[in-house]
Parts: structure tokens; sequence; C-alpha cells
């Protein structure tokens, strides 16, 4: 058992095309070129296909018709030939294709037994010797001596199955031929089947269309797909995999972006002590695409092994000579490592491993990577638990005191399409996540593109489909377009949308015209908000921009888009080199363009013009997201006095410890943006004891209520009345206290009690409707 016993290598095969001439012989003459280059075309059927079947399988092909499933079954039974490439076929075939074929009409049933039987390699003598038995199986006695030219088409597949079963089949094809006869002699057929299945020196290949049939008694299948294997594995998963990609497609506006190519293993963590077993799948446009996957130390990212292979089930383990990745088909067959790409390793020193996987084609990356941890014993098991309890308790650190009654067994499953710590939406989400397992559910979040560090907790995006249950919540966080969107919203569960606004298009017009398209389309999925149980957004000014597209029913709150408000104050304060000033200004955002961070700078060099102890301190990530915009910052440095110039100090990747720094520090906020959603920076300048001055804009006056003094757009007029305020104590103290009143109010707004009672509205409404 384990031995190939039919292998495809390269096998290329054509039909003639058959091409139909009109118009009789002169219009043939008068057309010849044309006509015999038409006569010369062949129709491609299989191409360049590959692949092993092993002794003792049970083995399907499945697929659309016109696919070249039964052509492989024609060139495995030798009744076809390649046009190229190499069959080898170790055994004897017998070939279920069509039912009698082969019998002769004016031979009697009893003649067509023996005929068959020599013409499937038996001798006479053997076929004599089991030929009752042949004739009683098939239930045709009483005309088996009778020309088979007189039979029922019934009776024909009768003979003709019973003749292939009971001869001792050592390869047997078959064609969807397992529903022959009337009732009692299909459940006989089902019978001999299971006893062939059970015969490990029985090997079975089948094509098929009844696909609960393929996945419940096939060891492995492939898809077959213009031509050549789509996917190829277990049963089950290939029938899956078929099933989804066959399924109606979800109606999305035109305009919006089909969905990427990606990549997901189905886990976010494999214990590799006795092989872990994954099942990575593409999804994707691309013909024949390969899985890149590496071995990486956690610490620095360095290779410690890699592989590309087809995309299969696969087990990773780690023997005595190192990394060790293995097809895994059925257990029935003795695995057979994947050779590891050549290159230099490096060694194995941490306490768990990271997995990256994506895919490519030639070579070529073609879905951006993910990453799941590996860990190979308890320590390592240990260290992924804290290291992944520290990430969400540094974001979900409130804690929770309520805990729901919620359907036992269920799970959380919350989205993002890209998730990274040190993003707004990300920390959000991962405090989330921190509160809900505080509460002691079950959660598990998915992204699309998501934080290596997240390794052991995020799963591919893709793997929502399968994971989600009918009793478990969704909540999806939402904030441009979203290609996943509309999958998302089939999913059979419970939904509670996140809304964390979207910014207008016009505001990067002048940069980068294509973002600006996305983000102008994505007000398109509005549409998409009313499949939703409850929605909540960062902001009421958020949640008036989406409520027209909401049902009048639904529950629709908002909440700030944090669960930890307060985690500066639990950090020890890290000093940072700042201007030699005794006041600065603090600018803390995106360099993006609907921030403005050219006002900030103008806005500073109007004051710093008149006030030679005044500095500016920027921080923010994406200054060369941008290219254009980088230039207009460094322009506007640029054209500032050295003198004042020495005043400024822009910082990117700034850690929490150092962030409570600037905000203990700083004398004033400075915030300048032309649209927010909510504006963390706000509430976390207020809880610092830190007054805030702001350009005005909803969401910014939303958050303040008062508590910041409001600047005009004009950098001149605003550093007037910034000026008057440095040099005011009492206004600047009142601002502060004011502040400090304020941020209390929204940290209790952020203590998680607002997402409480969407989800549980969520799952009231759902409920309703059942």
């Amino acid at each position: 058992m384990g031995d190939i016993v039919i292998s495809f290598r390269d096998v290329v095969k054509t039909y003639p095309s058959y091409h139909q001439f009109n118009g009789g012989i002169k219009n043939f003459i008068f057309h010849l070129h044309s006509n015999i280059k038409e006569m010369r075309k062949r129709f491609l059927a299989i191409n360049g296909l590959s692949l092993d079947i092993k002794r003792g399988e049970n083995f399907a092909f499945i697929g659309r018709n016109g696919a070249g499933k039964s052509t492989l079954l024609g060139l495995m039974a030798g009744v076809l030939k390649p046009d190229s490439g190499e069959i080898s076929v170790h055994g004897r075939i017998s070939p279920l294709l069509s039912l009698g074929a082969g019998f002769h009409p004016e031979l009697t049933g009893r003649e067509n037994i023996l005929l068959n039987g020599v013409l499937l390699g038996l001798s006479r003598e053997k076929v004599l010797s089991r030929i009752d038995e042949i004739i009683a199986f098939s239930e045709l006695e009483a005309f088996i001596d009778q020309p088979v030219r007189t039979y029922s088409s019934g009776m024909y597949s009768k003979l003709g199955f019973s003749v292939v079963t009971i001869l001792d089949p050592e390869i047997l094809l078959l064609d969807e031929v397992l529903a022959v006869g009337d009732v009692a002699f299909v459940e006989k057929c089902k019978k001999s089947f299971d006893a062939f299945r059970s015969d490990k020196n029985v090997t079975m290949v089948l094509v098929s269309h009844s696909l609960p049939m393929v996945a419940e008694t096939c060891d492995r299948a492939a898809w077959i797909h213009h031509k050549k294997v789509r996917a190829l594995g277990p049963s089950a998963d290939v029938v899956s995999e078929y099933m989804t990609a066959m399924m109606p497609k979800v109606d999305t506006p035109a305009t919006i972006t089909a969905q990427p190519a990606h990549v997901s293993l189905g886990v976010c963590s494999l214990d590799a002590s006795s092989g872990a077993v994954f099942k990575p799948r593409i999804v994707s446009e691309v013909e024949e695409p390969t899985i890149r996957i590496s071995l990486l130390r956690r610490s620095d990212g360095a290779v410690i092994r890699d592989w590309t292979t087809a995309p299969q089930p696969m087990a990773l383990s780690h023997e005595e000579d190192g990394w060790l990745l293995t097809p895994r088909f059925t257990d029935r067959f003795e695995p057979v490592p994947i050779a590891p790409n050549a290159g230099n390793r490096a060694d194995e020193e941490d306490d768990y491993a990271l997995m990256r996987v994506w895919a490519e084609k030639d070579g070529r990356k073609i879905t951006p990577p993910i990453h799941t941890a590996v860990v190979l014993d308890q320590t390592s098991r240990t260290a992924l638990e804290t290291e992944r309890g520290r990430i969400l308790f540094h974001y979900g650190a409130n804690g929770c005191e309520r805990v729901p009654a919620w359907p036992a067994g269920m799970a959380i499953r919350i989205v993002a399409r890209n998730l990274f710590c040190k993003d707004g939406i990300g920390a959000f989400v991962l405090g989330l996540a921190g509160l809900l397992t505080s509460a002691g559910l079950r959660v598990q979040l998915y992204a699309y593109v998501f934080d290596p560090a997240l390794s052991g907790f995020v799963q591919s995006i893709s793997d929502l489909e399968n994971d989600a249950k009918e009793h478990d919540l969704l909540i999806y966080n939402w904030s441009i377009e979203d290609e996943f969107l509309s999958t998302m919203t089939s999913v059979p569960c419970k939904k509670l949308l996140y809304y964390h606004n979207v910014t207008p298009g016009a505001f990067f017009e002048a940069y980068d015209k294509t973002f600006a398209a996305v983000l102008d389309r994505s007000t398109e999925q509005y549409e998409y908000f009313k499949l939703f149980d409850a929605v909540l957004a960062n902001s009421e000014y958020s949640l008036e921009n989406i409520r027209p597209y909401l049902d009048t029913d639904v529950y629709a709150s908002h909440c700030p888009p944090t669960l930890n408000p307060a985690r500066l104050t639990s950090v020890t304060p890290e000093p940072v080199k700042m201007p030699d000033t005794n006041r600065f200004l603090f600018w803390i955002s995106r360099m993006a363009p609907h921030k403005r961070p050219t006002l900030a700078i103008d806005i500073f060099a109007e004051l710093a013009a008149k006030d030679d102890n005044i500095g500016l301190v920027m921080v923010g990530g994406g200054r060369n997201d941008f290219p254009s915009q980088a230039a207009q910052i460094e322009e506007a440095l640029a054209q500032l006095p050295k003198k004042v110039r020495a005043r400024c100090a822009l910082m990117e990747g700034v850690s929490d410890s150092k962030l409570a720094f600037l905000y203990s520090r700083a004398t004033v906020l400075l915030a300048t943006s032309a649209h927010e959603g909510f504006g963390l920076p706000l509430m976390e300048a207020m809880g610092a004891g830190l007054p805030v001055v702001a350009t005005s804009q909803p969401a910014v006056e939303e958050v303040l209520d008062g508590a910041g003094m409001i600047l005009p757009d004009d950098p001149a007029a605003a550093a007037t009345a910034l000026g008057e305020l440095l040099n005011d104590a009492s206004r600047l103290e009142t601002l502060k206290q004011e502040g400090v009143a304020r941020a209390e109010t929204l940290y209790a707004m952020a203590d998680g009690s607002v997402v409480f009672d969407a989800a549980e509205a969520a799952l009231a409404r759902e409920s309703d409707k059942a």
C-alpha cells in the first residue's frame, strides 16, 4: 500500500475541432486556405496536468462539465492517447466508463461475459470459473443466453457492472455509473463499492457530480478547472473549496474593487511537537499558484528554513535533523518530506517561532503574507499565551465588571481588514478583544493584513466563512472601502458594525488620485450597513453620517474608539530630546493631508516670530506615504529661519512611555485636522492635563464639548489667539481643569458598557427574526 499505481507527468490531450463547413464544395475551394487552417485546429482538453494516485486509494475527480474529467479516465484506461507527456499505470485496469462498452450486440450475455473478461486481461479459465457468480450478481439468469441486443438499457448496465466487479479489479475506473438498475440492484452495487473501498489492493478512481458522496467515501480528490488541477487534497477539503467557488456571488456595486488574492491556513497557531497539520488555501484568479512557507525567528524575523510547494494539506514537525514539512494526503500513506529551499539559515533561539505564508506565481508574491505562531512544548505555549495576554491587557486594561449571560459555546469574531498594533483602529480592535476576553468570552480576531507581532491570535479573514456559527457574534470594524464587506454580511451569524468614519477623498486629490477615488467610492458601501443587527460609531457626528442607511429599528449608538483610554497614565514616562525652550506646542497625528501638518508649521512660524521661547514637537507616522505632501512639509520647515527651525522636532514611531513624557511636558496640544471621526489625541491630552487648542471641525468640537479653545484656520489669526492664551496662566489652568473633567466623562463612555449594550441588542434582534 502506498505505491504509485497511476502517474501523470505534464500530460496534454487535444481533440479535433470538427469545424463544420457550409456552402458546398465550391465555397470550400474558394476559401481553401482558411478552411484547411480550421481543419487543423484542435480543442485542448487537458493542459500540462501532473498528479499521482497510490495503491489502495479512493480518488475522485470533480469539476464542471467539459473540464476534462472523463478524458482523464479515458487516458488512464488506455482508450485515449495523450498528445504529449507521460502516463504510467501499474496494475490491471477495470474501466466502467460506459456500462456495457465492448459488448457485441449479436452475442449472448454469457458470451459477452467471456469476451469482456478476456478484454480485461484475464484468462478464459479464470472467467469461466467466476461466470456463474457474475450471472447471479447480474440477476439476469433467465436472459443470459439471449443476444444482448434484446436487453433493455437497465439489463445492459447490470451485466456490465457485474462483469467488472466480480472479476477482482486492481484499478477500478468509474464514470458516474454507480446508480444502475432498479433500487435493489443499486443497493447491491453500493455494497460492492464499499467492499472495494476497504480493500487495500484495489485502487478506485471515479468521476462524479455527487459531491456529498465524494466527500464521504473518497480519500483524496482533484478539482479539474480549465483543463488543469485547481485543488488537490483530502476529498472533504477539495469539495468544500469547489462548492465555495461555485456559489453565486453577492451582488456588489460595479465600482467596488473585487476581493484581492489572499491565502489562509485555518489556524492562528500550530503545535509542532507531534506534527502540526494545516491546510493552506489560496483564493486567487492566478492559475496554478504555489505556496511559500518560511519559518522565522521571532526576535528578528530571520529565516530558519523555508519551502515552496503546491497548496495542499501539510504537517510541520521538528525532528533531530531540524524542521520538516510533509504533505498530508491521508494517514494511510507514508509521507515524504518536501525539500526546503536552498540558502543560509538562522539558528533557532526564541521561545516560539513564526511561520510566514504567502502565495506566489513564478517567484512573484501575489498575496500579502499571513503569520502564525509555532510552538514546540509547554514552555513555548506559555510564552505565546503570555504575549497574547500582554497585548490584549495593554489595549483593553479596563477589565470587565459585566459578565453577560450569552449562549453557551458562542464565539465573538472580531474583524478588521488591516490590523496593526500602532494603528488607531488596530489598538481599538485589540482593546475590544481584551475587554471581551476579560469577561470570560471566547474571542477570535481576523484580518486580511496584520502585524507579525499578533501571530498566534489573528487568523486570515478568509477563515471566517468556515469558522462562524449561527450562534456567534461578528463585530466588524469599517473605515474605508473594504473588498470583504459583502462576504462578511452574508456570514450566517449575528453582526455588529463599528464605524470608524471615512475621510473625504477631496483631501487627497492633489496627492494621490487613486486613493482619493477609493475614499469617495467607500460611501457606496453604506448600503451594506442595513444588514447589521446593531451599529456603533466613534462619535455622534460619525453616526449621523450613516444613520440614513440604517434600519429604523436597529440599535445605534456611539462610544470612543478605545477601551483603555487611561493607558498612558499607567506607564513610566521616558524622557526624549526636545527643543531647548521653556514651552512647546505638541502636535500628534498621522502625517496625512487632512491632518494639515503644514498648517501647524505655519501657525508655529507666526508665533515663533514673536516669541523666542516657544518650540514645536510633531509626532506622526506616514510622513512618506504621500511624497508630494512630504515635500511640502520639508519646504515649510526649510522656509523657517535657522534659529526657529532649531526649535522644531519631528518624531516618528514614539513609544507609549515617550508619548506620556511629551504629554506631561508640553504647554498645549495643537490640533489642525480638517476632518476627524473622533480625535483620540484630544482625549489623551485632556486626560493628561494638557490644554487643547484646535481648528474647528464637528467631531473635534463634539469631543472637546467646550473644554478647549477653537482656533481660526488663518495661521496669523490662529497664532495671535494662541499667543494670548500662552500669556494667560489663568486661562491655561481653566482649560486644563475643564479638559480633565471632560476626559473623565469620555473615559466613562469607553468602559465597554456601550459595546455590551450593542452586542446584546444584536443578539436579541436576531432572536426576534428567528
